[in-house]
């Protein structure tokens, strides 16, 4: 069994534990669920309202163990069999635009025409190429060559209904944006009637992602950790929101090692290797799910100067807590207030608001 993976799923569990912890409720018997969807282990916790019935509880969160199978098996790339993948191996000759994939397909197009590609979900050539998940290895420079002429916008043909292929070799990846849209169907559910008799809130662990659902009763935010990248059991502070989500890309989340290097999953459309722009994470905080997840990639692969050239020229409602590899973390003004830094190992960068 590949070690990363392992130590990865115990630093979710470390990790989720932290979340849960932070987002307690007074007067609530909250119930947490834990099941492994979209190639990693969701964290769900349910907060009940007054005398509501445990079994009914059980039952939505085996709903929301169904939306994400249903999700993933809609857009995996990975996975055999699904329109995904058999799009990429050339089965299909179009990938019919679904309303979940035709989300994805223009969130990814529109942020990676507004970052200058910083996110693209045209990289699939070049993400099987590097196969991180798998443990590598470091491919040829030649081969990383070859990958980046399959990639870009221009391989492929978008219309409303479905997307086609003009380079055969060309492959689609969802990895940096669907957990994000899989998340905000989630939420959708949790705040729908029909869960909504049963519960007050709900927060939703996704990979990186987290989601937020109704509200605490004791009206008080949720209170959601950001990960310290050189301690991934740990945080660097904690975020007090009442609603949204919150999108984390860093290179300590899926990486292998060769001859004493690193080499993280978050790729360099232009480069074709794992970006290097000065930051360990990007957690990027707005309304729209899909969007967070795309725009916290998009951040990574910008740096520290780009990111916060992105945010303030308005083209995007969020947020940013920037954490960089010397030591320093970046809130954005909107945070003031909202982020607190807890670990005496970083110092806010004079830009931050947060306190």
């Amino acid at each position: 069994m590949n070690m990363n993976f392992c130590r990865g799923i115990t630093v979710f569990l470390l990790c989720a534990a932290l979340l849960l912890s932070l987002s307690g409720c007074a007067g609530a018997e909250p119930k947490e669920y834990y099941f492994f969807a979209m190639d990693t282990v969701v964290t769900l916790r349910l907060i009940p309202k007054p005398g509501a019935d445990q079994a009914r509880m059980d039952e939505i969160a085996a709903r929301c163990e169904g939306i994400l199978i249903e999700a993933e098996r809609e857009m995996s790339a990975k996975d055999d069999d699904t329109p995904v993948s058999r799009f990429n191996a050339g089965e299909d000759a179009a990938l019919v635009l679904t309303p979940l994939i035709g989300e994805v397909v223009a969130v990814s197009l529109d942020v990676s025409r507004k970052t200058g590609g910083a996110f693209d979900c045209t990289l699939g050539a070049l993400v099987e190429l590097w196969n991180v998940s798998g443990g590598g290895p470091v491919p040829a420079q030649e081969d990383i060559r070859e990958a980046l002429s399959h990639t870009g916008e221009g391989c492929f043909s978008f219309s409303a209904d479905e997307v086609k292929k003009t380079d055969p070799d060309a492959r689609l990846d969802f990895g940096g944006v669907g957990k994000g849209a899989a998340a905000a169907l989630l939420v959708d559910y949790l705040n729908s009637p029909e869960a909504g008799e049963t519960l007050a809130g709900a927060v939703v662990s996704l990979g990186g992602n987290v989601a937020l659902a109704g509200s605490k009763p004791d009206g008080s935010p949720y209170m959601v950790g950001v990960r310290d990248p050189d301690d991934p059991g740990g945080l660097i502070g904690t975020l007090a929101l009442e609603s949204g989500f919150v999108a984390v890309s860093g290179d300590y989340e899926r990486y292998f090692e060769e001859n004493g290097v690193r080499y993280h999953h978050i790729l360099g459309g232009k480069t074709g290797v794992p970006a290097k722009s000065g930051l360990r994470s990007a957690a990027a905080v707005a309304s729209d799910g899909a969007l967070a997840d795309a725009l916290s990639t998009a951040l990574f692969v910008l740096g520290e100067d780009g990111a916060l050239a992105l945010y303030e020229s308005g083209l995007y409602d969020f947020e940013a807590v920037l954490v960089t590899d010397d030591g320093r973390v970046t809130a954005t003004p909107g945070l003031g207030g909202v982020f607190r830094l807890t670990n005496g190992n970083y110092v806010l960068s004079e830009t931050s608001s947060g306190s």
